[in-house]
């Protein structure tokens, strides 16, 4: 787990992205997403920074010890394992104050480049302006447009193909209504502990 500046060095990679998000829980989407990066060879590894809280979205459903045994199984399930590395929660926390340590970090990288590995429908007006300043891999879903990137984003990006998508919002309705997670150990480990499905029922007396 990655923990310190000097294990991005130790990598090896001179393209780091990274990819944050609640992954609240994660889901063959995200891994959708990491891999289509990889495999367009936009960067050399992916970074995966799980963080406490969009403002955006509600409140998280599970602790972050869940969702980082989770994200270790579903790095582990993809045929990138090698070039996949999970970041400490601790450590680059928060989009933005990643985005302010990349950017005072950089001259200590030592030739490396840091890049922000973002689905499209993450850019919207208003987007953080910090982030703004870091180059981007941009992932659409199928059938979305890209128009209007060049007025979110102030670095250069790049735009990979489309993915069929997927959201923690959708997998959590169907593990609430009985269903199965797409990654069958990550399912093995919700129904082992006992997350996002309702409560069994027990009648008293």
């Amino acid at each position: 787990m990655i923990g310190a500046s000097r294990q991005l060095l130790d990598l090896g990679a001179r393209r780091l992205g990274f990819f944050s998000g609640t992954f609240d829980p994660p889901h063959d989407g995200h891994l959708r997403l990491m891999e289509r990066v990889l495999g367009g060879r936009h960067v050399d590894c992916v970074v995966v920074c799980p963080h406490n809280h969009n403002p955006r979205k509600q409140a998280n459903r599970v602790d972050m010890i869940h969702r980082v045994a989770m994200l270790e199984r579903l790095l582990e399930h993809s045929q990138e394992a090698a070039r996949l590395f999970l970041c400490d929660p601790l450590f680059l926390h928060g989009l933005q104050n990643k985005a302010f340590h990349l950017i005072s970090c950089e001259p200590r990288l030592h030739g490396r480049e840091p890049w922000l590995v973002r689905g499209r429908d993450a850019l919207r007006p208003g987007y953080c302006p910090v982030l703004a300043k870091l180059p981007h891999v941009v992932v659409p879903r199928d059938g979305a447009g890209n128009a209007g990137l060049q007025d979110i984003l102030s670095a250069g990006y790049v735009v990979t193909t489309p993915i069929a998508d997927n959201s923690s919002t959708n997998v959590r309705a169907i593990l609430a209504a009985g269903g199965f997670h797409p990654v069958n150990t990550i399912d093995q480990y919700i129904r082992t502990e006992g997350l996002y499905r309702p409560a069994p029922f027990s009648a008293s007396g």
